[in-house]
């Protein structure tokens, strides 16, 4: 499948794989003028990418961690969910949830995208739980148990 990506700028890398089977494509922090910032612990940062991209109607690009960079710096995307409706540029808003200050310079590979399927539903009411548990959808007997309780 290919996804259409419009660049800002001549110099902006397209998003892009280390290896063909990288499940994300990577996507860099595009910031010529200011080629280096550094974000203190527990700070946030809006980071242009330099780039626009239509998504087609039944699919979501995520906007998602690079492992690297979420295990050895500690910076983490927010949840960013990037519609077929949107028209803007692509911005990673990164957080430093480490203790150390962390520096990113201008060409830094900063999230990673993923390309997803989207099932649409229409949200319907019912009157009572045991409606809602009338029909067994599905195969677990876990309940109403929460983080941790299939471990148990």
């Amino acid at each position: 499948m290919f996804l259409q990506f419009f660049k800002l700028d001549p110099a902006v890398h397209l998003p892009s794989r280390k290896n063909p089977s990288d499940a994300g494509a990577d996507i860099r922090w595009f910031s010529p003028q200011n080629p280096e910032l550094t974000l203190l612990p527990g700070g946030s940062v809006k980071l242009s990418t330099g780039l626009k991209t239509h998504v087609s109607h039944g699919f979501a690009l995520l906007v998602m961690n690079r492992s690297g960079m979420a295990a050895e710096k500690v910076l983490k995307v927010g949840a960013q969910v990037i519609d077929p409706g949107f028209r803007g540029e692509i911005i990673v808003n990164l957080h430093n949830d480490g203790v150390e200050p962390q520096t990113i310079h201008h060409d830094d590979r900063i999230a990673q995208l993923l390309l997803i399927p989207v099932l649409h539903f229409r949200a319907l009411e019912c009157i009572s739980e045991q409606e809602l548990y009338a029909t067994p959808l599905y195969i677990s007997g876990r309940g109403a148990g929460g983080f941790g309780s299939s471990g148990a």
